[in-house]
């Protein structure tokens, strides 16, 4: 790894935390934090919420009272687990201008850190979340390690699903904010000889990547995914996006929201998928015990915080 790669992903995140400017409203934030389809919603469109519908099932099958978001920029996944779960949580980004905002729009504890090394006591939270962030750091590895000693219970994390072939091209390019790592479902299985139980899970398949979707210009793969299947996911792709402002505005929000919860079920069927979910176990404790929270697609889509 460069030894000006920090420097590069910090350079990166300040100016995609700036954000495309609004003629009346100011900046695009990182994440959808006012909701969907309220204006300035972030990129990402409907994966954003595919995302957080599969991490909020999972945190729906555990019992914990505190979380930590680490990677959490505006803070949204934590404020989205607080009105859910009625959490404690606590937030920390690389960067402190993140941890400003999660402080000023949801009223959330955040400080800065480096996920290498965290301010936290051993095991001083039940659950730790940490999405999209591993495929930019610097030791994935000792990043999970961080992850886990500050959980008591369980760790989720989301990462996308690339070529390494991609992952290793943005690192010789030294791309600000770009993936460099690349993972697959196995990723995490050294864990298990630590004696931790590791489960994965797909996210945004078929149904979200080629159709409706509103999504951005995501890589889809899988291993041995031959020339031939790239050029339809290409070919779809640019479907698309052709049909994408016509289906904006035929597409009710009650239907994307459905879309979400059908693909969340029908992914893990899916050769071709956009992101991985992993979910490991520390405590065998950590089940839910009774009914499952109520977690929709519809909910999540519709939290957020009114413009200020």
């Amino acid at each position: 790894m460069p030894d000006d790669y920090t420097k590069t992903t910090k350079k990166g995140l300040v100016e995609r935390s700036r954000g495309r400017q609004n003629e009346d409203r100011g900046e695009l934030p990182f994440q959808p934090i006012y909701g969907f389809r309220k204006g300035r919603s972030g990129s990402g469109g409907l994966l954003c919420y595919a995302r957080m519908y599969g991490l909020m099932r999972a945190l729906s099958r555990l019992s914990f009272n505190s979380l930590l978001d680490v990677g959490a920029a505006e803070g949204y996944t934590a404020y989205v687990a607080k009105e859910l779960f009625g959490a404690e949580v606590v937030c920390c980004d690389f960067l402190e201008l993140f941890c400003s905002k999660s402080k000023r729009i949801f009223n959330i504890q955040s400080a800065p850190a480096d996920i290498h090394c965290l301010p936290f006591k051993d095991k001083a939270f039940d659950v730790v979340v940490c999405t999209s962030t591993l495929e930019h750091v610097q030791d994935p590895r000792k990043a999970v390690s961080e992850l886990m000693r500050v959980s008591a219970r369980a760790v989720l994390l989301t990462v996308p699903h690339e070529r390494k072939k991609l992952t290793d091209k943005n690192l010789k390019n030294l791309v600000p904010h770009g993936h460099v790592h690349s993972f697959k479902l196995d990723s995490l299985d050294y864990l298990r000889k630590e004696g931790w139980s590791v489960t994965s899970q797909k996210l945004f398949g078929l149904l979200l990547n080629p159709v409706p979707a509103l999504v951005p210009d995501v890589v889809v793969h899988h291993e041995g995914q031959s020339a031939h299947a790239s050029a339809c996911v290409s070919a779809l792709r640019r479907v698309r996006n052709a049909l994408l402002p016509v289906i904006a505005r035929v597409v009710s929000p009650r239907t994307e929201a459905w879309l979400v919860e059908l693909d969340s079920h029908l992914c893990r069927f899916s050769p071709i998928y956009g992101e991985i979910l992993f979910l490991i176990v520390k405590d065998k404790g950590a089940g839910v015990r009774g009914p499952l929270p109520k977690v929709s697609a519809s909910r999540i889509m519709n939290t957020g915080v009114p413009f200020g």
